[in-house]
């Protein structure tokens, strides 16, 4: 049986939405909130897979969008 690991910003809603896909799909997921832009919940989120031994056959990660700065002017003119 597959394994889906869903993790979240905000834990509001998240079990009970792998709940449901669990339900309808008969897929083993499991689910836990953490925020993947603080390098120590990511960390942490590591530690949990690796603690509770799961092997997913799918990771969703819902952490959002993240903004870089733009590269120096002479890569970008380079690349044209």
């Amino acid at each position: 049986m597959a394994m889906i690991c869903i993790c979240a910003l905000k834990r509001s809603g998240l079990a009970g939405d792998g709940e449901r896909l669990s339900a309808i799909s008969g897929i083993r997921i499991r689910s836990k909130a953490f925020d993947l832009a603080v390098k120590e919940q990511a960390r942490q989120f590591g530690n949990w897979v690796l603690e509770e031994k799961i092997v997913p056959d799918v990771l969703v990660n819902n952490a959002g969008q993240f903004f870089f700065p733009a590269p120096p002017l002479f890569i970008m003119n380079a690349a044209a």
